[in-house]
């Protein structure tokens, strides 16, 4: 019948050892949050598709390169913290916030994202680790995260953005 091939049953036990480390990490990720009175299921972190460009760099807003005083900035890290600046008013700057950040997905962890043309946008969920002026602790932002990819190729996060 089938000749015994050590070379493929070893790879085979490969494959299956390392799905099963993979597959709870993966679902690690995932969590559960109601936002707005919904049950939202959330990918903390970068999903897979989830441009590099997004990450570990300021967006700021007009575009420019760090805070100033009258734009405030957002980061957000590979490894789903970050922070969030609001703006207080004319002039006025508040100290970045610490948050956690997550992708809005299905319930399998697949990301829920319009993908056009001309750009590709993820909501993304902010989660104030420490409260400010205008989010207590632990509340959620719920924000869109857009590529955009012509004429002229951006990151945006809400009205906070740099040109690529």
């Amino acid at each position: 019948m089938f000749r015994h091939n050590p070379v493929l049953n070893l790879f085979t036990s490969l494959i299956l050892a390392f799905s099963f480390m993979v597959l709870p990490v993966a679902a690690s990720q995932l969590e559960t949050m109601e936002y707005r009175g919904a049950a939202v299921t959330a990918h903390k972190g970068p999903t897979a598709d989830f441009p590099a460009e997004f990450m570990d760099k300021l967006l700021c807003e007009g575009g420019q390169s760090g805070p100033s005083k009258n734009a405030g900035c957002v980061q957000l890290n590979s490894d789903g913290s970050g922070t969030w600046e609001n703006d207080a008013g004319p002039g006025q700057r508040m100290p970045p916030a610490p948050v956690s950040w997550f992708i809005v997905t299905n319930s399998e962890g697949v990301p829920l994202k319009n993908d056009g043309a001309e750009r590709k946008t993820w909501q993304v969920i902010f989660r104030f680790e420490q409260g400010d002026r205008y989010n207590p602790q632990g509340s959620l932002y719920a924000v869109a995260a857009t590529l955009v990819l012509s004429p002229q190729k951006r990151v945006i996060v809400h009205s906070k953005y740099r040109d690529l």
